[in-house]
């Protein structure tokens, strides 16, 4: 190597260590660091593997009450998002709801196709900024329809916009691929969380079809819960529907619509006929929990709500702590697993109470 060589090897090393120490040490995401123009974010631990890394922490996993099915006959879906990463992720994030979600369904050889199933924002702005702990977990569950009717409403524009609520729409017997995508806002940017795939068959419309479907269609439009009118109807349709694979969510329906009517007149009296339909209810939902895939569903979470309230206006508020606390374990993103906390309460104030002179 001749001397001119050396000294030239000799300038290229000085320069470069001094566009080393010219340039500001790269910034680490994964330590709340910022992106900037002068350096290369394509590679590095602190890059584009530090994003697919800090999205790999949340796992998402979409569970369906089954995989059989018939054409018409509601699915009961659970969406759990969980932190598994090791250290503490800075979102906007709800406590224990999970809002921010959509369907995706496709069939055999088909790519998936987004489903409204209801999850939209929520009136004032979106969840607080938070940690979201190692372990943490949020969720959701509910109802879904196959082969729902389509909504039309009328934009203040005076143009028609179809919509699908709480619907999927598999309008045909076959295969079908289902995943659930999850909307993540983090402090500074917006990222997607893809859930696993479970594949569903749906089979041929079974015995009560035609008695079902119609009242979906009038009925099952914005929520799985029924108003009055529903709910009268319902009654009838139930008898026909009885041993059918529509009976089932139709009675949940009313039950779901029955609790809610407990909320709002916890202590009206009873007639005859809704002192039957109270305890005929209570059956069905300890019969349901005796099912231990069902806990974890919507079914599972209107059964472990109605029980609780039931007992708790019998003012056996031991049984209802049971229930609640259950409820508090199967679906914590439920509105009503507050309950627990309440009758605790109430339970405390009883036995101040006793104790008193």
């Amino acid at each position: 190597m001749t001397r001119k060589t050396l000294v030239a090897l000799a300038i290229a090393w000085m320069l470069s260590g001094a566009a080393a120490a010219a340039q500001p040490p790269m910034p680490d995401l994964t330590q709340g660091g910022t992106k900037d123009d002068a350096h290369d974010w394509t590679l590095g631990p602190t890059g584009a593997r530090a994003e697919q890394a800090e999205q790999a922490d949340m796992q998402a996993v979409l569970a369906l009450l089954g995989d059989e099915y018939v054409l018409g006959q509601p699915i009961a879906f659970t969406i759990t998002l969980k932190n598994v990463g090791p250290r503490a992720l800075r979102v906007h994030m709800g406590a224990r709801e999970l809002h921010r979600f959509g369907l995706e369904v496709g069939g055999a050889g088909q790519p998936f196709q987004p489903v409204d199933c209801g999850a939209g924002e929520r009136v004032g702005g979106g969840p607080p900024l938070r940690d979201y702990e190692p372990g943490e977990m949020v969720g959701t569950s509910g109802i879904l329809l196959f082969r729902a009717p389509q909504v039309t409403l009328l934009t203040p524009e005076g143009h028609e916009k179809a919509l699908l609520s709480r619907r999927l729409v598999c309008d045909q017997p076959g295969t079908y691929l289902m995943r659930a995508r999850i909307r993540v806002d983090f402090e500074e940017e917006q990222k997607q969380v893809v859930s696993n795939e479970v594949r569903l068959r749906v089979g041929p419309p079974a015995k009560g079809y035609d008695q079902f479907m119609p009242f979906a269609r009038r009925f099952f439009l914005v929520d799985f819960a029924l108003p009055q009118q529903g709910y009268e109807d319902a009654q009838a349709v139930a008898k026909a529907l009885e041993a059918t694979a529509y009976h089932r969510p139709l009675v949940l329906a009313m039950m779901a619509s029955y609790l809610n009517g407990m909320e709002d007149r916890p202590y009206k009296p009873l007639s005859e006929a809704e002192g039957k339909a109270r305890d005929a209810y209570r059956q069905m939902a300890a019969s349901m929990l005796a099912q231990p895939e069902v806990l974890r569903t919507k079914y599972g979470e209107i059964a472990l709500a109605y029980l609780t309230l039931y007992y708790a206006q019998a003012q056996d508020l031991a049984k209802a702590l049971t229930y609640a606390e259950r409820l508090q374990t199967e679906a914590p993103w439920s509105p009503k697993s507050q309950l627990a906390t309440a009758i605790r309460r109430t339970m405390e104030k009883q036995k101040r109470k006793q104790g008193s002179p």
